[in-house]
């Protein structure tokens, strides 16, 4: 069996006194409290879904902190693909310049790097 949604356990007056992110008939969405056991809300603009629970000042944090360490580790990721893209580019400006293929060695080789960059860019994790 699922577990039921928020808005479910709501409905069913199920859902735990705390504070909510919650969606309005008219489509807003903001924070209220059902802290006395049922939320206040106007009768032309109904709470329509129950979306979360406001996060705990430490949950915030902790989720900043989380986002602080994937956004520098997908700042090293794109250094490490702009760095292999830029390899990739002069590698292909060399296939196509005359004066640097002069035989089939040299294509051969300008080739052979061209897919050693693209390995190491399917790489970068």
């Amino acid at each position: 069996m699922t577990e039921k949604t928020l808005t479910e356990k709501w409905k069913e007056k199920k859902l735990p006194r705390d504070y909510y992110y919650v969606k309005y008939q008219k489509g807003y969405i903001e924070m209220a409290d059902n802290l006395m056991g049922g939320f206040l809300m106007s009768v032309d603009n109904p709470i329509v879904e129950i979306l979360a629970p406001v996060p705990t000042y430490e949950e915030y944090l902790e989720s900043e902190a989380h986002c602080a360490a994937y956004s520098e580790a997908n700042k090293n990721l794109k250094e490490k693909l702009d760095k292999a893209i830029e390899r990739l580019k002069i590698t292909i400006d060399l296939l196509t310049d005359p004066d640097c293929v002069s035989s089939f060695e040299d294509s051969l080789f300008i080739a052979r790097r061209i897919s050693q960059t693209l390995e190491e860019i399917r790489e970068i994790k």
